[in-house]
């Protein structure tokens, strides 16, 4: 090893102990080291007094003593400058090796190194939690701005994440501070531009993420983090935690705060600065050698090839251990003793209270509260707050509520026993949130299960957030316990997702590439799959127990227990344009099947074959306009994008901000975005659908901030607001908000004047069948009026009632038939012929919509029915149905039958007279031909014959119609 006292060649360092003499004011130093070659930078281990200093030139550390004495040296990579320590390691940037130098001090024996890309590292930082996360900064592109954190994890010695600064407000950052306890950091651009400014920034160190709070455009030196986690020196100025206020000023720069002593030491021109941290007056100052004159630099071994060096910085630390002070400059390292002191250093009272806390919304918080040194001597106190909140047995105590969602501050003060000065004060922030669960993707669309227990999300995968919607990609999928509010199962796609639904106990995901989709537990666990024809673009779950699948030219529905196809009247349909109609309150069109998805169950059956209609609803009024996609209409209200629209489509109201149509409460649920220069509030609004008037409003949501924030141009499925149960869960980026609806709110809102979905009603056909339409909203003063008359129906305009002359219409349908003569007319004007449907057909048509089985001598028809309604304000809405009459097939068959047999009869007279007709042309065509030209007469008797024959043809023509038609009609 080579002597630190004498060297062969060049002398590197030259020691020399110095035994001050303690003459006040001015003190000489108690021990100091010169390094004449030049120090990258020192650090001190307080807690042992162990100092550090990094040699460039050498690519070497030395460890010194209290004493000035080398202890030991550690080989470190090429160039070691800027130093840290994390718990018992200690972190040495080498600038031309690239690399983090990892030490552990307890062992003295080098763990490893991590290696950084671009230029650097600089700028290193980390904080004292309880983690193995330490910082660095490194250009890695051509201009000043590409500059980017690297968070190391000196566990397993490799870079965990990197981060552009480009979006930091110091884009061009060169230094960072960071609080112990690793929420906060302080940027600044000291040495590059003027003013260097300073900018606070949040910090998940999880999640490495960095979101800016504050700036200060200033200068400053160095920026060091103070104790408790509550103040930064700023060169020679003290700042609270938000760096904006000013607290005091110091002697000198940098500044050390001692963490039980009052007592703030700083580096001056003359040398040492000890100043009282309660009120900055001065204890003394203390002059120090001049450190001598760096010599020149090993041109060989340049101090680094990087334009990001940062300049020296002087180093100022408290060794604890031995009750000393030490003051590092760039050719020298001095020990100062604060014994003599002992008389004029009291302790340091500082309130000890974390500088922020995070509270669930409806809970209690307890925030423990002490005082650092001799707390006997003192008085705390909550000086300002919510006037709920409350000080005891060491705790701030306080019951949140929905009021206080966002960020609310607590002031506490600390005040001396003997004269009532305040010695400290100290800021709590207290975020209130709704509960809500952190993912680590964006999410760009999901779905409730049918029973409303789980959610199933998906969007693109991290680092993706940026690509096309159109370009295949890595997705994540995941699934959620809403109760627990806990992810149950989280799967990546590497080909990405096109759409993705649950029901009860699967879940499907169609990828974005393939002809298929995968059937999963909600682990997201297994590997069923079902291959399709083309591409699926839409899966939704009907009922429990299947699975509809819309591809480009394709519908199918699947059992979701065996995957097998279950055959329908969907199977017949090519065109894949428009098969898939979204109706009111959420019920879909599926071919000729109106089916409810949460049950499954059909409700309306549109075609006519095997359930004949017999009426119309020609008068029923719709001005909806086109917008591009179906809009589901609930409570007589349906939305386009943030416009409330009534029955007709015209605008009630436009809301604030984007909004669906609650399940179980008349009204519109909303959520908006305040965003302000350092946090973004969401807000949930419930609005009326009476006139669309916004009847509560709560903060869900305040967030910081975060610059590197993504808002992905999703198109598509695109759903970020559900409603389950009693709360509405709001995708906020990277986060699901759980939002608690006030029910109490809820159950007073007015609700408008509509007609719900009406049940099926069965009627005999002979009855006078009467029933009750089902409405909600105002009784009093609301009329009814039948959309399309007729003299069958009838409804009592004051209570609703509706009356069906079933035997009239039951006759109009037999008159509809084949041969039947229509003597009766349900509808004004003249009723086309109806089918006939096969029994089968028709009995399985009854039973889809009642659940019951149509005997085997009855035929089921249904009557649609157009109403309207109109309250005394005016609102008003209009519904159609159906109502199943039930008749006698047999009579009807034995009809069919004599109508039948009689239509043969007069086809076999018509075929008799056709044939005679036929017979008399050929007579007279024979006739025409034997004529001989020239006979007297001949051209008018040729004349006569022709006409004749014209007759004959156009006889014999009308016949052979006659005989088509009633051929068509059986």
């Amino acid at each position: 090893m080579r002597s630190l006292l004498s060297w062969t060649g060049q002398t590197l360092l030259l020691i020399g102990l110095v035994i001050a003499t303690h003459t006040q004011p001015v003190l000489a130093e108690n021990a100091s080291v010169e390094l004449i070659e030049g120090v990258g930078d020192w650090v001190v281990q307080e807690k042992t007094g162990r100092v550090f200093a990094s040699l460039p030139i050498w690519d070497e550390v030395v460890e010194f003593d209290q004493k000035g004495q080398q202890v030991r040296r550690f080989s470190t990579g090429k160039s070691p400058n800027e130093m840290m320590l994390k718990h018992d390691l200690l972190i040495v940037g080498c600038r031309d090796s690239v690399a983090l130098d990892v030490f552990d001090l307890k062992t003295n024996q080098k763990k490893g190194s991590i290696q950084v890309s671009g230029r650097g590292p600089y700028g290193l930082f980390c904080s004292q939690a309880d983690n193995s996360y330490v910082y660095c900064l490194s250009n890695t592109g051509t201009a000043w701005w590409d500059g980017q954190v690297f968070q190391c994890d000196v566990n397993t010695m490799k870079v965990r994440r990197q981060v552009k600064i480009r979006e930091w407000g110091q884009s061009g950052a060169l230094h960072v501070a960071m609080s112990r306890d690793g929420y906060w950091i302080v940027a600044d651009s000291r040495g590059y531009t003027s003013p260097s400014g300073a900018d606070l920034m949040k910090v998940n160190e999880e999640e490495c993420t960095f979101a800016q709070v504050r700036d200060y455009h200033e200068s400053f030196g160095k920026i060091i983090a103070g104790p408790l986690n509550r103040y930064w020196t700023m060169g020679a100025k003290l700042y609270s935690l938000d760096i904006a206020r000013k607290l005091r000023e110091f002697s000198g720069s940098p500044v050390a705060i001692h963490p039980t002593k009052d007592l703030a030491a700083s580096k001056t021109d003359a040398g040492l600065a000890l100043d009282r941290f309660s009120d900055a007056t001065s204890i003394d100052g203390i002059k120090l050698s001049k450190p001598p004159k760096q010599e020149k630099q090993d041109s060989g071994k340049s101090r680094g090839k990087t334009a990001y060096v940062n300049q020296f910085d002087p180093t100022v630390a408290f060794d604890l251990k031995n009750d000393l002070v030490f003051v590092g400059e760039e050719t020298r390292g001095t020990w100062i003793s604060l014994s003599p002191y002992s008389s004029q250093l009291k302790p340091l009272r500082m309130i000890e209270v974390p500088s922020e806390v995070v509270a669930e919304l409806g809970k209690e918080i307890r925030v423990p509260v002490s005082v650092s040194n001799d707390a006997a001597s003192t008085t705390m106190s909550l000086a300002g707050g919510p006037d709920n909140a409350k000080l005891e047995e060491g705790e701030i105590r306080w019951q949140t509520s929905p009021k206080f969602v966002g960020f609310n501050d607590f002031t506490l003060e600390l005040k001396a026993k003997e004269d009532g000065r305040v010695l400290d004060s100290a800021r709590v922030t207290v975020q209130v949130t709704t509960p809500k669960l952190e993912l680590d993707f964006h999410v760009k669309s999901m779905e409730l299960s049918p029973d409303r227990k789980y959610l199933v999300v998906w969007g693109p995968a991290s680092g993706q957030e940026d690509r096309h919607p159109a370009q295949a990609g890595p997705d994540e999928v995941a699934v959620v316990d809403v109760a627990a509010r806990k992810i149950v199962g989280q799967k990546n796609f590497p080909q990405g997702v096109r759409v993705a639904t649950l029901n009860n106990e699967h879940v499907f995901v169609a990828p974005m590439s393939g002809s298929l989709f995968y059937r999963l537990n909600r682990s997201l666990e297994g590997d069923d799959r079902t291959f399709l024809k083309n591409q699926p673009n839409q899966l939704m779950v009907l009922g429990n127990d299947r699975l509809l699948v819309v591809g480009e030219r394709f519908t199918s529905v699947f059992n979701t227990e065996t995957l097998k196809l279950v055959p329908g009247p969907w199977d017949s349909q090519q065109d894949f344009a428009n098969r898939i109609r979204v109706l009111d309150y959420g019920r879909v069109q599926l071919a000729n099947r109106i089916i409810d998805p949460a049950t499954g169950k059909v409700v309306e059956i549109t075609g006519t074959t095997s359930l004949p209609k017999v009426g119309s609803t020609r008068n029923l009024q719709s001005n909806l306009p086109h917008f591009g996609e179906d809009m589901v209409k609930r409570w007589g209200r349906s939305l386009n994008k943030t416009q409330l629209l009534n029955y007709l489509g015209s605008r009630i109201a436009v809301l604030p901000g984007p909004a669906i149509l609650s399940t179980k409460w008349p009204m519109a649920i909303v959520t908006t975005q305040t965003k302000e220069q350092s946090t973004t509030t969401t807000f949930l609004k419930l609005a009326s659908l009476v006139d669309g008037q916004i009847v509560h409003s709560a903060t869900i949501d305040v967030s910081i901030n975060d610059p590197r924030q993504h808002s992905p141009n999703f198109y598509g499925a695109n759903v970020l607001l559900l409603e389950a149960v009693d709360e509405a869960i709001y995708a906020n980026g990277k986060e699901l908000i759980f939002a608690a609806i006030p029910i109490d709110v809820a159950n007073q809102i007015t609700i408008p004047t509509f007609f719900p979905p009406q049940p099926i009603h069965v009627a005999n056909a002979g009855e006078k069948f009467k029933f009750k339409l089902a409405f909600q909203g105002k009784v009093k003063g609301t009329t009814f009026s039948l959309m399309d008359e007729s003299p069958s129906l009838s409804i009592d305009s004051q209570t609703g009632e509706v009356t069906l002359d079933t035997g009239a219409i039951w006759d109009t349908y037999t008159q509809s038939q084949p041969g039947i003569l229509n003597d009766v007319r349900f509808a004004p004007r003249r009723t086309a012929t109806l089918p006939f449907p096969e029994f089968t057909d028709n009995a399985q048509a009854y039973q889809e919509l009642t659940g019951k089985e149509l005997a085997a001598d009855q035929l089921a028809v249904q009557v649609p029915i157009s109403v309207a309604l109109q309250d005394e304000e005016n609102q008003s809405d209009q519904t159609t149905f159906n109502v199943l009459v039930v008749g006698s097939r047999a009579e009807l068959e034995k009809a069919r039958a004599e109508a039948k047999a009689q239509q043969e009869k007069q086809m076999a007279e018509m075929r008799e007279k056709a044939r005679a007709a036929q017979m008399a042309a050929d007579e007279a065509r024979m006739a025409k031909e034997k004529l001989r030209k020239g006979e007297p007469g001949i051209e008018q008797r040729i004349e006569a014959l022709e006409n004749k024959l014209n007759r004959m043809e156009a006889a014999l023509d009308t016949i052979l119609r006659r005989l088509d038609k009633l051929s068509q009609e059986d």
